[in-house]
């Protein structure tokens, strides 16, 4: 029997606190408009369907973990970079359909969001935190707009089927909090709507497929980098600011500045969460450990009799001391070291720690959408919107804003459709 302040008991207590919550939820059979994931995206299209409806069209918000909100916790490491100064559509792998849905002012438009629900907020060198810096005040101030404005949140209740069904849908979900005692599984409910929203990201996209929607394999991004073993595992640990490269058949590709973390077989931090969006195994990488120093420069002060420790004040003297026991084996250790610091090369195999990865590339295709309401035009009643779409940014608060205002523009879309006499 575990402990009531182990771990484990912890654990215990909070999935029994959120089975009861998710109990307490009271979940209607039918509804106006279904909204299929409770994170960022799901919770805003809930938010302007319900709010701007003003009572007109019931909505329902379907989360199949047991927190609404709970992805929010998890973001700038817990701080929540929520958006961005300069959100251009070009930093998105898709930049027709991200500007489509963002809109001619999403700066704008996020920080007027989040200002109406009471939010205060500060631009970090172009990131956008709130001003508590606590990620727990975005997601509060969100559920607490959703439940003003009507909506109802069910959690631990995982979409399993959708079908098309008189002018409208017909959607499945289980009831994790509940087991069905003549089969000894989940209980499983069926929620009639008229117009459906999905949110819901991570693969659970094909659950479309059935409706003839065009959906993408998905795979992670923004995780760690994995590298042949090389100098990171004799790095691991350690952190250098820098800039990288990435080079595919000799030519560079792509570039970025910022924070590296070494770690044993990958190299993770900022910068190589937006390497990741873009490296393939088989591509190398060059980690430029002073870029604001020239080769001249560096080998200036390591050489030209070598001096091992003569990058200390460069670069971490712990990150030298490694280069130079590579270099000092070469025919001009200063030279070899000198070329190190300025291009410290790796080999990609793929990514590591997917587990990890703040966002799925992959999911509804943006030929499948309209850009402009994020309808899917073969489906009618049919929208999607945030991480459910093909469309990913890098760090820097880039995908939170496609998130919120991707998902307002669907809940207004599907609201609208519903209203039309």
């Amino acid at each position: 029997m575990a402990r009531a302040g182990s771990p484990k008991g912890r654990r215990l207590h909070a999935r029994a606190v959120a089975r009861r919550e998710a109990a307490s939820q009271a979940v209607p059979d039918s509804c106006g408009v279904c909204v299929v994931g409770a994170g960022a995206s799901g919770l805003c299209a809930a938010l302007a369907a319900a709010r701007e409806g003003a009572g007109a069209a019931s909505v329902v918000c379907l989360e199949a973990g047991p927190r609404a909100g709970a992805p929010i916790l998890a973001t700038g490491n817990g701080r929540c970079n929520l958006s961005n100064a300069d959100l251009s559509p070009e930093r998105y792998n898709d930049p027709a359909l991200a500007g489509a849905a963002m809109g001619p002012t999403p700066e704008s438009d996020v920080l007027d969001l989040f200002g109406a629900l009471g939010l205060a907020w500060d631009d970090e060198e172009g990131r956008i935190y709130p001003r508590s810096r606590a990620a727990g005040s975005v997601r509060s101030v969100l559920l607490q707009a959703v439940a003003a404005s009507g909506a109802v949140v069910g959690t631990m209740r995982p979409v399993t089927a959708v079908e098309a069904a008189d002018g409208g849908f017909r959607v499945g979900y289980e009831e994790r909090f509940r087991e069905d005692g003549g089969t000894g599984g989940w209980r499983r409910r069926t929620l009639s709507c008229r117009r459906l929203v999905w949110a819901a990201g991570g693969g659970s996209q094909d659950a479309l497929r059935p409706l003839g929607v065009d959906v993408t394999p998905t795979s992670p991004v923004l995780c760690p980098v994995a590298v042949a073993p090389s100098f990171a595992d004799a790095l691991e640990g350690r952190r250098a600011r820098g800039a990288v490269r990435l080079l595919r058949g000799g030519s560079p590709v792509w570039e970025g500045r910022g924070e590296v973390l070494f770690r044993s077989g990958a190299l993770s931090g900022i910068v190589s969460l937006d390497l990741s969006r873009q490296a393939v195994p088989g591509d190398a990488v060059e980690v430029d450990l002073a870029p604001e120093a020239s080769l001249d420069d560096v080998a200036s002060l390591v050489g030209p009799r070598f001096r091992p420790h003569g990058a200390d004040g460069l670069i971490d003297p712990a990150v030298a001391e490694v280069l130079a026991r590579e270099a000092s084996g070469s025919h001009d250790p200063a030279e070899a070291m000198a070329s190190l610091v300025k291009a410290l090369p790796f080999s990609v195999t793929g990514l590591a720690h997917p587990e990890t990865a703040q966002v799925t590339r992959g999911g509804v295709a943006a030929s499948a959408v309209d850009g402009s309401t994020l309808a899917v035009p073969s489906v009618p009643g049919l929208s999607v919107c945030g991480e459910a779409l093909d469309v990913d940014g890098p760090c820097g608060g880039y995908n939170l804003a496609f998130a919120w205002l991707s998902g307002l523009r669907a809940g207004r879309c599907a609201l609208s459709s519903l209203l039309l006499p």
